[in-house]
């Protein structure tokens, strides 16, 4: 079973874990705040592991070394940017598209880079 693993910094653990669960919505699989270590479910075998961090570069994007990017695939993404700005979530990028694809982005607590894509014929 896949697994996405997301590493975070540690000072903005709380902020982050509560953005994945209350704005993503994402399910608590299990939780071990003492170690810094919670997963999500996000179905059909596949997890998201957030793991606290301490970031020891700085904290400017450019030098964030530890920083991650992932990408999140949705059906109709139209509905999905809607929500986040209802959400009153801070869009890096607004919709684009590339060769049918559609996507746009955003940064969580801990400024790790995250894309919402919407893959055409329905490969989501």
């Amino acid at each position: 079973m896949p697994t996405i693993t997301l590493f975070i910094k540690a000072s903005a653990w709380k902020d982050t874990v509560r953005f994945y669960e209350k704005i993503l919505e994402l399910d608590i699989e299990t939780s071990d705040e003492v170690n810094g270590e919670i997963k999500f479910n996000l179905g059909d075998g596949t997890w998201l592991r957030l793991e606290r961090r301490q970031h020891v570069l700085g904290t400017d994007r450019a030098d964030s070394a530890i920083s991650t990017g992932v990408t999140l695939r949705v059906n109709n993404i139209q509905a999905a940017y809607d929500d986040f700005i209802s959400k009153s979530v801070t869009i890096d990028r607004s919709i684009t598209e590339l060769k049918g694809t559609r996507q746009f982005t955003f940064r969580d607590p801990s400024d790790n880079l995250l894309s919402i894509v919407e893959v055409p014929g329905g490969l989501c």
